[in-house]
């Protein structure tokens, strides 16, 4: 594959990624040069070559760069390789905010103006055209009206203009109010979450839910132990996110981020960003689910209309009850449908084989 080619699929990464709700990352892009990007306000307003990003860790470079953030030359490997690899873009972005969490979060926000600008550039990728801003003098100013690098003879794009400067920094709307006055109803926004995280790569990450107490765990499936003690049934603790925010064995600062997590699912946060944010606090958990898991994904895929129709599946009737419901129950105020538990998890011996 090109340095072309890793240059799109760079940018096609970023696209997923301003669906992630990570639409402050922008990029810039130098003719038969780099590309960078960066968080919208670690551009410098002075221009000079290497530093024109400040500080300069918080930089994403394709060709990749020795001088990354902790372990850069490990992570410039292993990049290279996910650049010319099969995986998907939306993959790509799940894997970037773990790796790069420092310039994900700093890039996390609304940019509207920002986000339909590249949407319109974005349309071009896949026809193998990669947008350049700035010309190889990079102390000169950027192009007003965007250039077009191809391997081919593809036909430019109309002109587009430059990109619009960065907006003020918004505060991202969350809401402390209870709605409907229902555990299940912000329990329900966090498997809405887990339906996008499984779609950015994390198939991997499953859910228990108890009868009668509204509230969930999300797990990785590598991370289930099979054991008769629900205390004890996922190792080591740290990784899981939990709705009950009184949960004993939360690890320290872990009751404050969960309160926090409370106030963002009962809030207006779309669960696309939710996934997103998820990515930047619960990193271990996230990367321990990254992979793929088709017939749970399959499965839980069918979820989805009951979901958006605000019910609650019920995988265990209990929460003293190791043992989880052969058919899911349901918490909702209407009928309930009837749907078969979910499938087995292949890190954990069949008892019954």
């Amino acid at each position: 594959m090109t340095l072309l080619a890793s240059k799109i699929r760079a940018l096609l990464m970023l696209n997923e990624l301003h669906r992630l709700g990570f639409e402050r990352l922008r990029f810039t892009s130098f003719e038969r040069d780099r590309l960078h990007i960066y968080a919208a306000g670690d551009e410098a307003d002075a221009s000079a070559t290497d530093e024109r990003f400040i500080p300069a860790p918080r930089t994403f470079s394709v060709p990749l760069s020795e001088r990354e953030p902790t372990n850069g030359l490990h992570l410039k490997d292993h990049w290279e390789r996910l650049l010319v690899s099969d995986l998907r873009p939306n993959h790509l972005a799940g894997l970037f905010v773990l790796d790069y969490p420092d310039i994900a979060r700093h890039g996390f926000g609304p940019d509207l103006p920002y986000r339909e600008w590249f949407r319109a550039v974005a349309a071009h990728l896949p026809h193998h055209l990669l947008p350049i801003t700035h010309p190889a003098n990079s102390f000169a100013k950027p192009y007003e009206d965007l250039k077009w690098e191809s391997n081919s003879a593809t036909k430019a794009p109309p002109l587009v203009p430059a990109a619009p400067t960065p907006t003020d920094n918004e505060e991202v709307p969350v809401l402390t109010r209870r709605q409907n006055g229902r555990n299940a109803v912000f329990t329900v926004r966090a498997l809405l979450m887990l339906d996008e995280l499984h779609r950015f790569g994390f198939e991997q990450l499953r859910f228990e839910s108890y009868g009668g107490h509204g509230f969930i765990h999300i797990f990785a499936a590598r991370d289930e132990v099979s054991t008769e003690c629900l205390d004890a049934r996922f190792t080591p603790a740290v990784r899981r996110f939990s709705t009950l925010q009184d949960y004993e064995d939360l690890p320290v600062g872990g009751h404050a981020r969960a309160q926090a997590w409370a106030q963002l699912l009962h809030g207006t946060v779309k669960p696309n960003h939710l996934a997103g944010l998820f990515l930047l606090d619960y990193a271990d958990v996230a990367r321990s689910g990254f992979g793929a898991d088709e017939p749970y994904r399959h499965w839980f895929r069918g979820l989805r209309p009951f979901l958006h129709s605000g019910l609650l599946p019920i995988t265990h009737a209990h929460f003293s009850h190791a043992q989880p419901l052969r058919e899911l129950s349901w918490e909702s105020l209407g009928a309930v449908p009837s749907f078969s538990g979910p499938p087995p998890n292949p890190y954990l011996t069949d008892p019954t084989a």
